[in-house]
């Protein structure tokens, strides 16, 4: 089956820079544009399905909700609604499995299964590169390589209960929040950890995107 190539970014405007100097659009850890490349779609049929405002522009907003379907059907999250992406938007089967997904822009984090939310934290946050000795938060598709559920960290020789690795030193884990960001953790509270903790294993799948306000 041949899939056409579907222009799909500003209609009939040049991209606008957003704050940070990318284009509208952009999503810094993907590295390009969010893309419309499946045979029969377009940005407003895409729209209708991600629930975003129907106005044909391929911005931001747009792309956030594309990878937020993503993440939630257990699709890799990329931006790109290809093929399989698209066969989902249109019934296609959901992936059978679990997937945690982390959206920085917005500092949620949730847990899917069965293309549905299955839980919801109640508060998150991502790693805040102004404090000492911290970076961003990693963006990109992951997995839970291992969990340990007393660790302590051995660069700050502090708590990080429920730690779930995706990252080389990287984990969602519980927190107190007495600082305004992570060291570069996702951090959710102490429920929330716990909760997230019993729904995903090690081999679960974790995907992250956006860019945390500052």
């Amino acid at each position: 089956m041949v899939f056409a190539v579907v222009a799909a970014l500003q209609v009939g405007t040049a991209p606008v820079a957003r704050a940070d100097g990318a284009p509208a659009g952009y999503d810094r850890e993907v590295g390009a544009p969010c893309r419309i490349i499946a045979a029969g779609a377009t940005v407003r049929r895409v729209q209708a399905v991600v629930g975003v405002t129907q106005d044909g522009v391929l911005g931001p907003g747009t792309c956030d909700a594309i990878k937020s379907f993503q993440c939630t059907k257990n699709l890799t999250v990329d931006g790109v609604v290809g093929p399989i992406t698209w066969g989902v938007m249109n019934g296609d089967p959901v992936p059978a499995g679990t997937r945690v997904c982390a959206n920085l822009t917005r500092q949620t984090l949730w847990v899917a299964k069965g293309g549905q939310r299955t839980y919801t934290a109640t508060r998150m946050r991502s790693g805040d590169p102004r404090l000492p000795n911290s970076s961003t938060t990693p963006t990109g598709n992951f997995t839970i390589y291992w969990k340990d559920k007393d660790h302590v960290s051995s660069i700050f020789d502090s708590p990080m209960p429920y730690s779930m690795f995706f990252h080389r030193g990287q984990a969602i884990h519980g927190s107190t929040f007495t600082l305004p960001g992570s060291h570069g953790c996702i951090n959710v509270t102490m429920d929330d950890a716990r909760r997230v903790w019993n729904r995903a294993a090690v081999g679960t799948p974790v995907s992250i995107w956006g860019v945390r306000p500052l």
